[in-house]
């Protein structure tokens, strides 16, 4: 096994109401259903809504200028195509 280490910006993702307010943790009750249900209010318009995720939750996104590694399709491709110029 190897270990590698790869930059990554962090996220807090939260479930937006269509009226604009944020979904907030209405009660402790998790739905014993498969998948497990959470149930969220909107702050603005008291609107119900059921996940299957519980919100807010940390998301982790590769940085953009992250070396890509040599087995992703596009640096394989240039790899190739650098092979090409120096026939």
């Amino acid at each position: 096994m190897v270990e590698t280490e790869i930059e990554c910006k962090t996220y807090e993702v939260h479930a937006m109401c269509e009226c604009g307010g944020e979904f907030k943790l209405a009660s402790d009750v998790v739905y014993d259903t498969y998948p497990p249900l959470y149930c969220y209010q909107c702050d603005k318009c008291k609107a119900l809504q059921y996940f299957s995720q519980n919100y807010p939750y940390i998301k982790y996104v590769k940085a953009e200028n992250e070396a890509l590694s040599p087995f992703e399709p596009e640096v394989k491709q240039e790899i190739l195509d650098g092979d090409k110029d120096e026939q």
